[in-house]
């Protein structure tokens, strides 16, 4: 009726979502626990501040009671978002949707919380909701304030790279990411946060020792390196035989101590060199990346040279996995037991068993947007 009479109809009127919807907020749930480096999403804490502003309406036909476009709103919200138990090393790498970036370039963070006992609290939730406003003791956070949703009321789809414990920490994994089972038996069992309640006196102490025989050595000899996620309740037994049965080796209580024996039974030497780059694949595909390996031994030490070519719309990781595709299909260097992985987000590790101590590697790129980076063992 009331187009009838020129007064335009609101059949199409858009209403404002009346609340914010979110991914996950799970109260009770596991606090995960992170070793190495791996991906995770994280549960809704708290939100507040949820707006929903009107925006431009959209045009329509007819001046008199014709075809009206309706409202439309634009939604903003704060919150915060736990991500595992505490305390970290850091954050890398961030997903949201179809975005990919690392967490500083995140909108609206007002703070990074690590984990840390007695942590202090968001100084925007401390000043605007100061009622509620809590540290979260232990606890991985990200605070968020304001953060702009766009036309939809839903929190992005997020998920963080979580830099864990024993990342990078000594007799951890030469790429800088992963962490050495030894440690995390170690710190899984009697860590004061969230041990065991295993004693530490009856721990065997050459397990994460330096000494050949260790089981920590074991594993570095060999490249077994874990970035385990634990977000589910189980037995510890249970944990610790995942890990002890990926690295082919057996728990065992003697003389009073809880000792992890690997079953390899012949020594073994391998070199670990992590080659890493900087920028970002051309988005249209065509960058050469290379790595050039150099040793008396081989090819008579003449540099041996292995490319990739990045393909369109390659992202940092692919083009690091296929470069180390590439060094694995070579013959030549598989026949002087020389392999490679892709690696974090942006570097390729080159593992050679039996070194001679005279290979030298190098990395290059070109027509691109991909610039070389530099070797290290």
């Amino acid at each position: 009726m009331g187009g009838i009479l020129g007064g335009g109809s609101n059949a199409k009127q858009q209403r404002a979502v009346g609340s914010l919807q979110f991914q996950t907020s799970q109260a009770g749930s596991v606090i995960p626990l992170i070793y190495g480096t791996t991906k995770v999403s994280p549960n809704l804490l708290d939100y507040d501040d949820f707006a929903a502003t009107p925006s431009k309406q959209a045009g329509g036909k007819g001046g008199g009671g014709g075809k009206g476009g309706g409202q439309q709103y634009i939604y903003s919200a704060s919150f915060i978002v736990g991500i595992c138990q505490g305390p970290i090393a850091g954050f890398g790498m961030a997903w949201w949707d179809k975005n990919i970036g690392t967490v500083a370039e995140l909108q609206s963070i007002s703070s990074i919380s690590l984990g840390t006992d007695e942590q202090a609290i968001d100084p925007y939730w401390a000043s605007a909701h100061s009622a509620k406003a809590i540290g979260y003791s232990g606890t991985a956070n990200i605070v968020f304030a304001n953060y702009q949703l766009g036309n939809t009321a839903t929190l992005p789809n997020f998920n963080f790279e979580v830099i864990g414990v024993g990342a990078g920490a000594s007799g951890a994994s030469p790429n800088g990411h992963d962490a050495n089972p030894a440690q995390i038996v170690s710190d899984f069992l009697t860590n004061a946060r969230y041990e065991a309640n295993f004693p530490s006196v009856n721990l065997d102490p050459a397990m994460t020792s330096g000494i050949a025989s260790s089981y920590a050595s074991y594993c570095a000899a060999l490249g077994l390196f874990l970035s385990p996620l634990l977000d589910q309740q189980q037995e510890a037994q249970q944990s610790l035989a995942d890990i002890t049965k990926v690295t082919n080796s057996a728990i065992v209580w003697s003389g009073a101590l809880l000792k992890i024996i690997p079953y390899g039974d012949h020594t073994v030497t391998n070199a670990f060199t992590l080659a890493s780059f900087t920028g970002a694949p051309t988005q249209g595909g065509g960058d050469t990346i290379s790595l050039t390996f150099t040793d008396p031994a081989s090819q008579g030490g003449v540099p041996y040279t292995v490319t990739y070519t990045t393909l369109p719309n390659l992202q940092m990781p692919g083009a690091m996995g296929g470069l180390a595709q590439a060094v694995n299909a070579d013959p030549n260097l598989v026949r002087f037991d020389i392999l490679a992985s892709g690696v974090g987000p942006s570097g390729v590790m080159v593992i050679q068993s039996n070194p001679t101590g005279n290979t030298k590697i190098g990395q290059s790129a070109a027509a691109g947007s991909l610039p070389a980076g530099s070797a290290r063992r």
